[in-house]
């Protein structure tokens, strides 16, 4: 199986810098941080190299790997591409190696042929449910998706039971 893996608040804890930096999301439901623009993130590429890994990710991804491949789908700016090297080296994430910087994640995961993606991002999600088999990484803003999961308490458990639902044979 092909996964594609975001990055920002999938295994990335971004949100969290934000929150340290610019005060607490007043409106936790809402995606997007009201300080934050489209030039922020070009402006403060820093905030992708101080971001904690989310706990139980890099777990995660190692145990995944093992029987599927994986690509890192990212829509953050391609400027932050070393930075972004860096800390999956530095956090030890498989296949740091394997990463696509893109505005249309659907795109590349049909180009890819993903079999599944792993998101967060509302306007992402809407994008990718019903062309890719998505499973979402639970945040306060995604709670209206299905699929959702922590990777505390088991994630590649419930991921290998999601595979095994929709290819009984693997």
């Amino acid at each position: 199986m092909i996964f594609g893996i975001d990055i920002c608040n999938t295994i990335a804890d971004v949100n969290e810098v934000l929150m340290r930096r610019l005060g607490p999301n007043p409106n936790p439901e809402n995606y997007h941080h009201p300080k934050v623009d489209r030039m922020f993130f070009k402006s403060e590429l820093d905030v992708f190299s101080v971001a904690k890994p989310i706990k139980g990710s890099r777990d995660f991804l190692n145990s995944l790997v093992k029987e599927n491949q994986i690509f890192y789908i990212t829509a953050r700016p391609l400027e932050a591409k070393e930075r972004t090297i860096t800390w999956l080296m530095k956090h030890k994430y498989p296949c740091f190696d394997r990463l696509i910087f893109t505005n249309d994640k659907l795109s590349i995961c049909n180009d890819l042929n993903v079999d599944f993606m792993i998101e967060d991002s509302p306007f992402e999600l809407d994008r990718l449910y019903g062309q890719i088999k998505t499973y979402v990484y639970a945040q306060p803003y995604n709670t209206r998706y299905p699929n959702r999961f922590y990777y505390k308490g088991g994630g590649i458990c419930f991921i290998k039971y999601m595979i095994l639902l929709i290819n009984p044979n693997k």
